[in-house]
């Protein structure tokens, strides 16, 4: 086997090495990122405009569908390239025309894979203002004046959300609470119990 694999490289030029070189690291980059992008979670963090972000930060994405793209160049510009001096085996120029052609091409379908991808994710992405209303428990003590933290189930995910109090008071660790209204990122809570007094009492009034 690797006096074959030895007798095949005795064959090839220095521009077909760098092809088959750029064909073989792109390959193994673009396994590593796939298995990567399937075994990795979502960091569940905020964003300023209230949307709970479940595949990691814009920032963490942009880079790595950046690799992406670079990893889909080096593969599509090395196969072909090789593929292209089977049939030009006289022009380096042809050859590096064409590899380089089918990387952009490759480089390209990434990056619309990566759009599509980024909206399907915008689309999937919790929004805290679907939160007002919702009852949780205080997961993390919220002092006088102060965010604590807040457990509650939000599109059907449980989520760990940073909170305070409408009026500022109080509330300790495991305190029935619900959500009053949204302040950029943190929750504004009341307890569960004043909530439901203010609907009953609502209620009566009409």
């Amino acid at each position: 086997m690797w006096d074959s694999i030895s007798a095949y490289l005795d064959t090839l030029n220095a521009m077909q090495i760098c092809f088959l070189c750029a064909m073989i690291g792109g390959g193994l980059l673009l396994l590593f990122e796939i298995i990567v992008s399937t075994i990795g979670g979502g960091l569940g963090d905020a964003s300023p405009d209230g949307i709970v972000e479940d595949l990691g930060t814009s920032d963490y994405a942009f880079k790595f569908f950046s690799l992406f793209s670079v990893s889909a160049f080096l593969f599509m510009s090395g196969c072909f390239g090789l593929w292209s001096y089977s049939f030009f085996p006289d022009s380096h120029l042809v050859a590096v025309i064409i590899a380089l052609a089918a990387g952009i091409a490759g480089m390209l379908c990434v990056q619309g894979l990566t759009r599509i991808m980024l909206k399907l994710q915008s689309e999937g992405n919790v929004r805290l203002s679907n939160a007002v209303g919702t009852e949780g428990i205080v997961y993390l003590h919220i002092p006088q004046n102060a965010k604590g933290q807040v457990e509650l189930m939000l599109q059907g995910k449980k989520k760990f959300m940073p909170a305070i109090t409408e009026d500022g008071t109080e509330l300790a660790t495991g305190t029935a609470v619900t959500v009053k209204a949204v302040t950029g990122n943190t929750l504004v809570v009341i307890p569960l119990s004043r909530g439901s007094s203010q609907t009953g009492g609502d209620s009566a009034a009409s």
